[in-house]
């Protein structure tokens, strides 16, 4: 007997709560974040809209070898540059590490007193941290509500909490190559399972997602045809 499985594409890139926090920063804490790579994260749209249909049809055209879409008879690149312009993260610099050992204690760590770290447990520390006394703590928590819901969604960020504690540190960093590899990774998982008809009824793109929608208004009127349409979530 065969069964039909309905694919059902979706994504982990949410500003819910980045929106709801970046209503009520203080000056002093504006200002921190702004001296951070991340201070684009302040300018999130009330909210970030996608296009499920157009990531979907873009993730079938990944072309995993060659690091790009399979646009018509090309492939065009897709690369850490595109990154860079997107969300402005530099792709020169120390590479991020992915290997710290996630059970070493650091500061950051040490703001959650042992809770598990969750987009639910971040948002709570940041509401404890709101006073200008806690400028630096409360632009570590916010950062890491940036890693959790935009940057690199459904990953696991414990390796980069000791990253947050030298805030001086951070514009050191390729973040772009990082965010860009994240998404890379979860571009090559989905092509599979979208081309090679797997049993899955949903598939689900980790990373920051945005990124190949803005990649796609650059690119999907190559040759004068759309790569497709659809509604919006």
């Amino acid at each position: 007997m065969h069964f039909f499985f309905q694919i059902r594409f979706r994504h982990t890139c949410k500003t819910k709560w980045l929106v709801k926090v970046n209503k009520h920063p203080t000056d002093a804490q504006r200002s921190q974040i702004q001296r951070t790579p991340f201070h684009s994260l302040m300018e999130m749209p009330e909210k970030l809209r996608t296009n499920c249909i157009l990531l979907s049809n873009l993730a079938s055209r990944w072309v995993e070898n060659r690091f790009g879409f399979k646009i018509q008879d090309n492939v065009v690149p897709f690369t850490p540059l595109d990154v860079c312009l997107s969300l402005g993260l530099r792709v020169v610099g120390l590479n991020v590490n992915y290997n710290e050992d996630e059970d070493v204690e650091c500061h950051t760590k040490g703001l959650f007193k042992g809770e598990e770290i969750t987009v639910k447990t971040i948002v709570k520390q940041l509401r404890r941290h709101k006073s200008d006394d806690k400028v630096d703590d409360f632009c570590r928590l916010y950062i890491l509500l940036g890693f959790a819901m935009f940057y690199f969604p459904h990953s696991s960020t414990s390796c980069l909490l000791r990253m947050l504690d030298n805030l001086n540190s951070l514009q050191e960093y390729s973040w772009g190559v990082a965010v860009y590899d994240t998404l890379v990774l979860s571009l090559s998982c989905c092509a599979k399972c979208l081309n090679k008809s797997k049993n899955k009824s949903v598939v689900r793109i980790t990373g920051c997602a945005a990124i190949i929608q803005i990649w796609a208004l650059e690119h999907m009127f190559l040759r004068g045809r759309p790569i497709c349409t659809g509604k919006r979530s």
